[in-house]
């Protein structure tokens, strides 16, 4: 809030709506496994990113990434 009342450029109302949005938000915090801050920009790339690169190798995304390989270990 005190950074959308520090850029002066929304109305009150919008204020008001973009804060209710973001408590909306929040409400479901524990429905997700990963949660980015975005009070330093670049730290919040740095840990998307590295989301990211998690996600690529999880063991569902390899396997179907490399059959060859994943079938030469015959895991069920």
């Amino acid at each position: 809030e005190r950074r959308l009342r520090g850029r002066d450029k929304d109305d009150e109302q919008a204020i008001r709506q973009r804060m209710a949005n973001a408590a909306e938000e929040i409400a479901h915090l524990t429905e997700f496994d990963y949660v980015i801050i975005n009070d330093d920009f670049e730290q919040a790339r740095a840990d998307l990113a590295a989301i990211v690169r998690a996600a690529r190798t999880k063991l569902a995304v390899q396997r179907e990434r490399y059959p060859g390989l994943f079938s030469a270990f015959r895991l069920p």
